[in-house]
């Protein structure tokens, strides 16, 4: 491993292969200029243990954004031309007003062509090659570069001949976030009866958190369901349900509690979407009439597990009849690998499939026999 060294001239930074070098700078403080100057020190220098000259495709740079990379491009064009008006004049009137004043690379390279006219002349082949393909280089920003790679070895990376088109992620989560704000104040079903998203800015905020890489989807198991669901409330249920001067002229809650009821007694026993909603339409006004806390509190903890149940099972299974368009393994494979970003396996073993409490959660969910 190569020992650490401090260099305060871009002269004397090292170019040899395997090299790794940071460049620290504040704003203002020259940093495409130094880049500029390194791109033709690779040019021109043949770094010592290599006989092969870099080209301009094969020194990759990159930035942040668009307009930072067409910049870039731009300096180190102009150095180029810069350096190769340089190689045309004579050496001794290389300072000459014609050229203007010399900056700090400029003055490198006459010293490198200082009584070596041969360099000179090999110099000036090596810049007029570059600018000619100076337009294939890769210089661009970091998705662009890393979108290239995959479109110039699609058989090396395992990506498809026709590149899908790069969207910037804050575009896409401000639009998923549009998209779901809208579906929550403006669809048919009610608004979510809790408080934690106040506002589109809120909800896109935890919209970035769900997206991020490495978020799974979770859905209860049959133990942690079972646990939550425990059939010691099934009569305080029931008898809730009968409480019309809780619910006064309200017909689908007290319906979907004592469905409730059954449901934690019996899991084979229907269940739907719409009851899950219902319980959730109960949570919001026993809080506002501010009675029974503790079956509300136990309410919306079942509502909120019924239906992460019930978005699990569905996701499953739409990873499971995707899967069976590109395997022809039955079931998906007994040991196939965990389908996008959800835990369980597409097995008819899997704890989703396998359980009568989560598959009766939603009599519209379709069936996962088939894995």
């Amino acid at each position: 491993m190569r020992e650490l060294m401090r260099v305060r001239e871009w002269t004397l930074l090292p170019l040899e292969p395997g090299g790794r070098s940071l460049i620290e700078a504040s704003a203002g403080t020259g940093k495409t200029w130094t880049i500029s100057a390194l791109y033709l020190r690779l040019l021109l220098d043949v770094p010592q243990g290599d006989t092969t000259p870099l080209t301009p495709r094969g020194i990759v740079v990159a930035t942040f954004t668009d307009a930072a990379a067409d910049e870039l491009r731009e300096r180190i064009r102009g150095r180029l031309l810069r350096a190769e008006q340089i190689t045309r004049a004579s050496p001794d009137a290389a300072h000459a007003v014609a050229l203007g004043e010399l900056d700090e690379a400029e003055t490198w390279l006459i010293a490198r062509w200082r009584d070596d006219a041969a360099r000179r002349e090999h110099d000036r082949t090596r810049l007029r090659l570059a600018l000619g393909e100076l337009d294939l280089a890769p210089i661009g920003t970091l998705h662009g570069l890393c979108a290239r790679v995959l479109r110039d070895y699609p058989f090396e990376s395992g990506g498809a001949f026709a590149s899908s088109e790069l969207i910037a992620g804050d575009e896409l989560t401000d639009e998923l976030a549009d998209d779901l704000w809208r579906h929550l104040q403006q669809g048919a079903a009610p608004a979510p009866p809790f408080g934690s998203v106040k506002s589109r800015e809120r909800l896109r905020e935890q919209l970035k958190w769900c997206l991020m890489p490495g978020v799974k989807l979770w859905a209860p198991t049959v133990r942690e369901l079972d646990a939550a669901l425990n059939a010691t409330w099934a009569s305080r249920l029931a008898a809730l349900a009968g409480d019309k001067t809780i619910w006064g002229g309200k017909r689908n809650i007290p319906t979907s509690l004592r469905a409730l009821a059954a449901h934690m007694l019996d899991r084979n026993a229907p269940w739907t979407s719409d009851d899950t909603q219902e319980i959730a339409n109960a949570v919001a006004l026993l809080d506002e009439r501010k009675v029974h806390a503790d079956a509300a509190k136990f309410l919306g903890v079942a509502a909120r597990l019924l239906r992460y149940a019930a978005a699990g099972i569905k996701h499953h299974f739409n990873c499971s009849r995707r899967r069976s368009r590109d395997f022809t393994e039955p079931n998906g494979g007994a040991g196939a690998a965990p389908c996008c970003k959800c835990r369980h396996r597409s097995s008819a073993s899997s704890s989703v499939s396998s359980s009568p409490a989560i598959s009766s959660l939603d009599a519209n969910a379709p069936p996962l026999s088939n894995g």
